[in-house]
């Protein structure tokens, strides 16, 4: 799953992925990124913006990684901008960035988090057997299509909505942007109708020991989702 951007989150789908992870009982779990929001550091961010704060994002935030229990996580742009502190020249700032990052990555540690990736083209790729994870780089009405181009078999997040792309190829690739956790509707995007094509879902499936997988897309129907309450093998 991704985007849950920390106290933008939207509550009932992120309801909804934690009970279905309560008896699917996923052995790998994925935060793709993307889990604070963390508005005020905004390279452009408004004066209210600033004002806001960042404590309940980075507690919402946390509270989702100690509910969700990541076995990997990926750091998305937003969750990055913690990061690109650590290069600041105001010692505060810099400071604490620091310490709050220390704590994302010790509540990380805590919930038994085996791998964190940084927001970046090259070292931001988690390799699940035959298939790829990532953030992602690239926006547009081409987003999977460009993933898809240039990592192959992907699954990625980003950009808010569920849309794939094929790549006519002897092996199977597919790129799938896997939808959202978070707020469809924010203050930042009110007015971009582009934003309309924006939908809550998430990916599971199954992977076997020579790293060939099948996933399933989630998405509500008018605001309920459905799943399945049985799996067998044949």
């Amino acid at each position: 799953m991704s985007d849950t951007h920390g106290d933008c989150q939207d509550d009932g789908a992120v309801k909804a992925m934690l009970e279905f992870k309560k008896y699917f009982k996923p052995e790998i779990r994925i935060h793709a990124g993307d889990a604070f929001d963390f508005r005020p550091l905004r390279k452009k961010a408004t004066d209210e913006e600033r004002r806001e704060g960042k404590s309940l994002d980075v507690e919402m935030g946390l509270n989702f990684i100690d509910a969700y229990r990541p076995t990997h996580f990926l750091r998305g742009n937003h969750d990055e901008r913690l990061w690109d502190l650590f290069k600041s020249d105001d010692g505060q700032k810099r400071e604490a960035a620091i310490a709050t990052a220390e704590s994302i990555m010790q509540r990380l540690q805590n919930v038994g988090c085996e791998h964190v990736l940084p927001y970046h083209k090259r070292l931001g790729v988690l390799n699940i057997g035959k298939l790829r994870v990532v953030h992602g780089y690239a926006a547009g009405v081409n987003a999977a299509k460009k993933h898809c181009e240039v990592y192959g078999a992907v699954l990625f997040g980003h950009v808010h909505r569920i849309e794939q792309y094929s790549i006519p190829t002897l092996e199977r690739n597919i790129g799938r942007c896997i939808g959202c956790l978070c707020q469809l509707d924010m203050d930042y995007n009110r007015a971009q109708l582009n934003t309309l094509s924006q939908e809550h879902g998430f990916a599971y499936g199954f992977l076997d020991s020579n790293g060939l997988y099948t996933f399933y897309q989630a998405m509500p129907l008018n605001g309920r989702w459905f799943f399945p309450s049985e799996w067998t093998s044949r």
